[in-house]
């Protein structure tokens, strides 16, 4: 919780952060295999299948799930390690770096 002005930090009057905050970057945990759940599963299953690597629209059209629940999926897989977002141009394309 912020603190603004005067008081436990004893800052001198304006709205100036309290100093005595300190920010800390995340820790991001690798997870492992008990974190995913199917959706999770299936993307890997199906980039193990593909050799490794595709384009997001291929992977969204073989699984058949909306974009924006893929694209969650997506980018929660990169969180934990499992992918790699690539930007080619105008596509997006999905590598896999580890298996479950």
């Amino acid at each position: 919780m912020a603190t603004y002005g005067r008081g436990r930090c004893g800052g001198r009057g304006g709205r100036r952060w309290c100093s005595c905050l300190r920010f800390k970057k995340k820790k991001v945990d690798r997870g492992d295999c008990a974190d995913l759940n199917e959706v999770d599963k299936a993307i890997l299953e199906e980039l193990a299948r593909r050799g490794g690597a595709t384009d997001r629209v291929e992977l969204h059209e073989a699984l058949s799930i909306p974009k924006t629940t893929l694209h969650r999926h997506l980018h929660k897989l990169a969180r934990y390690g499992y992918v790699r977002l690539v930007q080619q141009g105008g596509r997006q394309r999905v590598e896999l770096i580890r298996k479950c």
